[in-house]
């Protein structure tokens, strides 16, 4: 195993941005023999800030806990602590298709499976965010979410067409409002789960984005788009 300190050492100047091209690049020369599962560099890279210095010491990190198989996508998840990609594809492809159920029974194994339910929520908001960009930018995006691979940036492509703009911002608005509530007396889950009801039956939601986000439902139903009105 590599210690930190001497990981860091073999670069002279752990300068400038950290990305998983430069990451990958680095992997070899700084952590001898040691393999590294699919998945796990982006993870470094969305916890060191876009920071060489602080990548590295994530490395250092996870090195400490890694196994016979080297340092696994499991392990990369459980010791910094964020919400494995596969619940947050499932949580997204239910607000997508507003499927309440499944979408109650991702949070359930969520916490069953010993996740804290607040960071399942700030996870989704930055994930929510991150789609709203992806639904701005398109291809261009690969430039503005460096720590995703492309394979990734395919599916949220694809996720981000099928919500919509105005329902990923009302998504994201309506779990940053839950994030806040979290901060009370009341279960977090408790919280999680009404955010749930509220994202995906937002048919009493009468605030612009709620409206906006039904008109886009309705659009995307009828296959076309509503013209603007005239100016009068």
């Amino acid at each position: 195993k590599v210690e930190p300190k001497k990981a860091e050492a073999k670069i002279e100047k752990p300068a400038g941005n950290a990305d998983i091209a430069a990451l990958r690049r680095m992997w070899p020369d700084v952590i001898e023999n040691v393999k590294e599962e699919k998945g796990v560099i982006p993870l470094v890279v969305r916890a060191s800030g876009g920071s060489v210095r602080d990548a590295l010491s994530v490395l250092g990190q996870l090195l400490a806990g890694a196994g016979k198989d080297g340092v696994t996508y499991e392990i990369a998840v459980q010791l910094l602590g964020y919400t494995d990609g596969a619940l947050l594809d499932d949580a997204i492809d239910a607000i997508g298709a507003r499927d309440t159920a499944t979408l109650f029974k991702t949070i359930d194994v969520l916490v069953e499976s010993g996740h804290d339910p607040r960071r399942f929520a700030f996870d989704l908001l930055e994930r929510l965010r991150d789609l709203v960009i992806v639904e701005a930018l398109d291809e261009g995006a690969s430039s503005v979410l460096r720590g995703y691979p492309e394979d990734q940036l395919a599916r949220m492509r694809s996720q981000a067409s099928r919500i919509g703009s105005a329902s990923l911002n009302r998504a994201a608005s309506v779990v940053a409002d839950g994030l806040t509530q979290m901060r009370g007396a009341t279960p977090p889950r408790l919280i999680l789960e009404l955010v749930a009801g509220k994202i995906t039956i937002p048919m009493g939601d009468n605030t612009d984005l709620g409206l906006l986000s039904r008109m886009e439902r309705l659009e995307r139903q009828s296959g076309f788009d509503v013209a603007p009105s005239a100016p009068a």
